[in-house]
This record gives C-alpha cells, structure tokens and sequence, in this order.
C-alpha cells in the first residue's frame, strides 16, 4: 500500500465530533481528507470504509475512499478531497430565502 507523507495537516472543526478530521496536503499538492477516531472504534470504522468502497463502485460522487488503518493516534481513513459548501451554512441559507418569499407571498396576496 502507498505510504502517505503529508506536508500540512489542517484541523477542520465543522461535522460530527465523533472523528478528528483534517484537511492533509501531500508534497505533489494533492489534498485528501484524513479522519481519525479512538482505537476502541476500529469495526465500526472498516465497516464505514467498506462500505464507502462498495458504493464508490455504483458510480455515486463522493469522497473516494483511499487508506484505512491504525496509527499512533487510533483508526484513520483517507479519503480524497472534495471541495464543497458547508451542508449547514447551505442549508441555512436556503431557508433564510425560502422564509422571504414566503412573506413575500403572503404580502402580495
């Protein structure tokens, strides 16, 4: 299996708090998403892994899954990087406009 050496590694502090996530760069400038959780949690996390392959395999965008294992630090899975928006701020943001043309409505009828 590859072995991974990553130039920076950045905390990311949005999502569940169940995993450490970190947005990782290698030295080719590839970035992935490292997530690692407690040791104690290692079956659940290669089942989650697992399944992530099987699904990659129907073709659905997604984080690809890349690495699974054991570190210093418990369980990690890699997984490439997606650039995205924050599920949260979209979501708020789609009821802040739903909520004005509700009362935008309301107001011309």
């Amino acid at each position: 299996m590859k072995e991974f050496h990553f130039i920076t590694r950045d905390l990311i502090r949005k999502g569940w708090p169940e995993d450490k996530k970190y947005c990782v760069t290698d030295a080719d400038g590839t970035r992935y998403l490292l997530r690692v959780s407690d040791l104690s949690a290692y079956k659940k996390k290669q089942m989650e892994f697992q399944m992530m392959q099987r699904v990659e395999k129907l073709g659905i965008p997604m984080c690809r899954p890349i690495a699974f294992g054991t570190c210093g630090e418990g369980v990690y899975s890699i997984q490439s990087w997606i650039d995205g928006e924050d599920a949260d701020e979209v979501i708020s943001s789609f009821l802040k406009k739903s909520s004005i043309l509700t009362d935008w409505k309301l107001v011309r009828y």
